[in-house]
């Protein structure tokens, strides 16, 4: 293949990959690091609900979406070792 036609085939699949950038962000755009006031809301009453109990929300933070395995099975056996009581 020539030079030329490797740009060719290399600027095509960069206008393409543009072009997907434009569709999947106009489908579902970035996600903010804010969290909507409806999902801490939510969040706070499932906590309620759990511990039978108002409690303070003192940190959230979103996962991180493009995280390995690794990342995700230590979270899991983090959370699985937090033991709270519940009032039911």
């Amino acid at each position: 293949m020539s030079e030329t036609l490797l740009r060719e085939e290399l600027a095509a699949l960069r206008s393409e990959i543009a072009e997907l950038r434009k569709r999947l962000d106009s489908i579902a755009p970035a996600a903010s690091d804010e969290i909507d006031p409806e999902i801490l809301a939510v969040i706070s009453a499932t906590i309620a609900a759990y511990l039978g109990k108002r409690a303070t929300i003192k940190f959230v933070r979103r996962a991180q979406a493009e995280s390995d395995s690794w990342s995700s099975q230590g979270r899991v056996v983090i959370q699985g070792s937090h033991h709270l009581n519940s009032t039911h």
